[in-house]
């Protein structure tokens, strides 16, 4: 992990600090947001990837930084049909998917009172209004859009905030796969 990555990680501490609970990652990869996230707030955290190799990493990552987090190996898309539906104060994802196949993945996972905070670049404005149809048939709320500081790092950052203010309707998500291929909205 490259320093640069664990500060753009970090950089949505103040975004959340109200939060308390519990934190999805979801597509964890590197376990970049979660594992500096989890170590800086202390949320019980799930780190969610589908690859048995990343698994691996994340689990090696946990055990050498003491993080408060476990890993989960599974596909959002059947993760959140099973005990994880809607046990998260929190999901966050950083570089998984456009925001409309995203909200689908998240959404889901996030308990109604909770937020999704989904980690985007210079698109994030164009990327929020394409997926606020995908969020509202998801239960979420409004879609807001926050610009992110994040020092020797001179990408444009933004974090997309999502309220989830309902549950999720039973249909959804759908069958691992059809989020990526046939986005909501």
């Amino acid at each position: 992990m490259l320093a640069s990555d664990i500060l753009d990680s970090l950089s949505v501490i103040p975004l959340i600090s109200n939060v308390s609970g519990s934190l999805v990652d979801v597509g964890s990869g590197a376990g970049l947001p979660g594992i500096p996230v989890a170590l800086a707030t202390g949320l019980a955290t799930v780190l969610l990837d589908a690859k048995g190799k990343a698994a691996r990493f994340l689990a090696d990552a946990i055990a050498a930084t003491g993080a408060p987090a476990r890993v989960e190996v599974a596909r959002a898309e059947d993760a959140a049909r099973g005990p994880l539906r809607e046990s998260f104060s929190l999901a966050v994802a950083r570089a998984v998917a456009p925001l409309s196949t995203l909200c689908e993945l998240a959404l889901p996972l996030v308990a109604p009172g909770g937020l999704f905070l989904a980690m985007k670049a210079a698109k994030a404005q164009a990327e929020a209004a394409a997926a606020s149809e995908a969020a509202r048939m998801l239960g979420g709320g409004a879609i807001r859009v926050v610009a992110l500081a994040v020092p020797f790092l001179p990408a444009e950052r933004a974090a997309v905030l999502i309220d989830k203010e309902r549950p999720t309707p039973a249909e959804y998500p759908r069958r691992a796969g059809v989020p990526e291929r046939r986005p909501l909205g």
